[in-house]
């Protein structure tokens, strides 16, 4: 397991360059156009996913919002849903209207 106990980042320091952070529903989300990244764990955290999973990029239009694509190394792209805190292989852009809080109906 990953050390813990590293020291979070302080809300005043500056984000990493290229990084934006705006809010998606009452959810702080951050942003890397360069990158083509989303997500909902502060970029100056140095262990952001204790699970080992990093933000990963994805091609094409972006994710629904509160979507999340992480991968571990040598996995499989893996979608985070931060409305249910459910995860899913299928992207979440595929499934559309009946794809609803982390079940397909």
């Amino acid at each position: 397991m990953e050390n813990d106990t590293a020291p979070r980042p302080d809300a005043h320091d500056p984000l990493p360059e290229g990084w934006e952070r705006f809010d998606d529903g009452g959810m702080q989300c951050f942003t890397n156009e360069e990158l083509n990244l989303r997500t909902y764990y502060d970029p100056r955290d140095p262990n952001p996913h204790l699970d080992g999973f990093a933000p990963t990029a994805v091609e094409g239009p972006p994710l629904p919002s509160r979507w999340e694509a992480v991968r571990k190394p040598g996995g499989p792209l893996v979608f985070l849903d931060h409305i249910t805190h459910s995860s899913t292989t299928r992207d979440p852009r595929d499934l559309g209207a009946t794809f609803v809080g982390g079940v397909t109906t």
